[in-house]
């Protein structure tokens, strides 16, 4: 998984179960993450593919978007989630921002 996308709505009520769409065509990869997030307390939605996702966030609005870097549309899904209010950074920024930190 290399990108991560969250919501701008950390506000939600604790009682609240909080969205994840994950969106992976490596099986593996994508049960890793499904089951860490789901131990973190997360509903769980799966797609495997990025036309898939692009039609749950016309459904669901996520807290997280956890989508496969190598994913064919990954930029599109990534674009349409960042035109819905959803954040996005690659893995490749949060690895030069902690870089940045670590300076």
């Amino acid at each position: 998984m290399a990108a991560v996308v969250a919501s701008p709505y950390p506000e939600a009520k604790a009682d609240v179960t909080r969205w994840v769409l994950a969106v992976a065509s490596d099986g593996q990869a994508q049960g890793r993450a499904c089951r860490a997030l789901a131990l973190a307390g997360f509903a769980i939605e799966v797609a495997l593919d990025a036309a898939e996702a692009i039609h749950c966030l016309d459904v669901i609005r996520p807290a997280l978007l956890v989508v496969d870097g190598d994913l064919p549309g990954a930029g599109d899904l990534l674009d349409r989630a960042r035109a819905i209010g959803i954040e996005a950074a690659s893995y490749g920024d949060v690895v030069r921002e902690q870089l940045a930190q670590d300076r």
